[in-house]
């Protein structure tokens, strides 16, 4: 054979030995792909059964559990919190429950809880003028426009659909209205709620919410006491001077309606998961009803 026979040769096994290099380069990489695809679709079914556990838990635990012995942690057991704030329920489980009785209601507004909100996150006055009279347009079933508010013009000129003329199913609703801005909603909104609340228990509320409503002495007592380093009853009497459980606008009970947010993580997997229930009594035909999904 040749100098230039071997070279030629040697060229062909160089070319065969990069094409299969390549080959199993290409093969390797599927196979660690199909590695991690079985692993993230383990994973998911791990959380998914996590998931359905953790929601069978906390459901039997609310039917089980008297909601203000649910959440003083002066009791017996592991207390959960009505304002938020996580509680874990087992490696990679968290819960988060809300009571709506902490939060302000825009199918009821009251202006003396309202404004104080408004004004706490710098709304201008005018604003908040504007808002709550098309608040009160957009639920009222007629369409007289009321001082300062908003009907079927102000919205058709805008190009929005509204106003509704019925009950708020949603608060996101109150985006159309005039008088606040997709950013300032964005900071009031988690405080609000569309469903129809006379009340407020702000040991169930925000800590901004609570700063916006009370003198930062009670709200700093109230925040404390909300996340459960003391007695709710002693800590209640302590600031107000009595127990008295509702007194026509702020309750100290969490009241039977609450927003439940449960996270799993598996690995790289996780699943939220966002449900309002309402607490009914044993019995109810459903004394845990499943209002809606998120």
């Amino acid at each position: 054979m040749t100098s230039k026979q071997s070279g030629v040769a040697l060229v062909q096994v160089l070319l065969i030995s990069a094409i299969i290099a390549i080959v199993a380069l290409h093969f390797n990489k599927t196979a660690q792909r199909n590695v991690d695809i079985a692993r993230q679709y383990q994973q998911r079914l791990e959380a998914e059964l996590a998931m359905r556990s953790a929601k069978t838990a906390v459901l039997s635990r609310f039917y089980q559990t008297d909601t203000l012995a649910l959440f003083n942690h002066s009791g017996q057991g592991t207390s959960w919190y009505c304002n938020g704030k996580p509680v874990t329920l087992s490696p990679g489980v968290t819960l988060q429950v809300k009571s709506m009785l902490g939060k302000l209601s825009v199918s009821l507004p009251q202006d003396e809880l309202l404004v104080p909100l408004f004004r706490a996150e710098q709304i201008p006055d005018e604003q908040w003028g504007q808002f709550l009279p098309a608040l009160h347009d957009w639920t009222d079933v007629d369409d007289n426009v009321s001082p300062f508010g908003a009907e079927h013009a102000y919205y058709n000129a805008s190009d929005k659909a509204g106003p509704r003329n019925g009950p708020l199913q949603s608060v996101a609703e109150i985006r159309a209205l005039p008088g606040i801005s997709d950013t300032q909603y964005e900071r009031i909104g988690p405080n609000l709620t569309h469903h129809y609340i006379s009340t407020f228990a702000p040991l169930c509320a925000s800590a901004p919410l609570v700063r916006a409503l009370f003198n930062e002495d009670i709200a700093q007592q109230l925040i404390i006491l909300g996340n459960g380093q003391q007695d709710i009853e002693q800590g209640w009497q302590q600031i107000f001077g009595s127990f008295v459980p509702y007194d026509g606008l702020l309750d100290v009970f969490p009241g039977n309606l609450f927003e439940v947010t449960l996270s799993v993580t598996r690995g790289d997997v996780k699943l939220d998961h966002r449900f309002e229930i309402l607490i009914q009594t044993h019995q109810s035909r459903e004394p845990i009803l499943q209002l809606s999904y998120y």
